[in-house]
This record gives C-alpha cells, structure tokens and sequence, in this order.
C-alpha cells in the first residue's frame, strides 16, 4: 500500500538570492489520526523509577525510552512528542526523584492525591491537578492517598 504524502515546492527571495527546496510530508502509515484505548494496548506491572513499589503503566501513544520493558510506539508522533501513558500506583507508591534533559513532562492526576517535589519544591496534588516538570528539572512523586493514584502523563522533547 502506498503512503500518502503532500509536496511542496517552496521559494524564498533572500537578499537578492533565490532559495527553492522541496519539503515532503509523509503521513505516517498512511495515517492522520490514531485511536487507541486501554483496551488495545497491555497494562504492564514494573518497578517504579528509583522509588518505592511497582506500577500499573498503559503505553496508549508513543514511547518512553526509559522504560525499554514496555512496549510503546515509537513511530506515533511527528512532533516532539514522545509519549502519552496512564500510570496507576497503589497507596504507599513513590517514583523516586530523577532527572530529564531535553525534555518536559505534564502529569495529570485524574484519581486520588499525592505529592509532587519538583526542584526542592513541594506541591499537594488531587484529581483534576496538573503538574509540568520544565526541561531539566529534578522531580519525584508520593501516594498520599488510602486509595489507588490514577496519573496521566504527557513527554515531550524541547
């Protein structure tokens, strides 16, 4: 099957010169949309990242690269996108704090509360709380609650 594309052939006049080049945008498997749900992906049971305990991870878009166990889709996004999973960790869990360099994370917590640190700096957590972890920044988080946490959590390179 072919994949579809759209080319452009574009043309810049800078300072008296000419500058012409060709860009190509192929859509990725043919594709301008994925959809796909918990029901289509595997949970996957791990150790936390330097913490304490083990989580509940659902890879739904893309792939993190520090988690080779899990299967991802590295080939999902055309962007600087790198992933979109859900993360759910029993009371008493902790991600251990670590560090990312060229990229940013938003954590969205959508059951339960918790504890993010992000540089020193302590915040409280509840459903419907978002987080961003800027590039380069140390961070780490706790389960507060007697119930499960339910964590949505978006990367992507800067």
């Amino acid at each position: 099957m072919e994949i579809p594309s759209l080319t452009t052939m574009i043309t810049i006049n800078i300072f008296e010169k000419t500058i012409r080049f060709d860009v190509t945008k192929t859509f990725k498997g043919g594709k301008s949309m994925i959809k796909r749900g918990k029901d289509d992906v595997e949970q996957v049971y791990i150790e936390t990242l330097g913490g304490k305990g083990k989580m509940y991870i659902t890879q739904l878009m893309g792939k993190d690269a520090a988690l080779p166990d899990v299967d991802g889709f590295p080939d999902d996004f055309d962007s600087s996108l790198h992933f979109l999973h859900e993360l759910i960790l029993e009371p008493g869990t902790q991600i251990g704090e670590h560090t990312h360099e060229g990229s940013e994370e938003i954590y969205f917590m959508v059951e339960g509360t918790g504890e993010m640190t992000v540089d020193g700096k302590l915040v409280k957590m509840k459903a419907g709380d978002a987080v961003l972890t800027k590039n380069n920044s140390t961070h780490s988080f706790v389960v507060t609650s007697d119930e499960p946490v339910k964590l949505f959590v978006v990367e992507a390179g800067v």
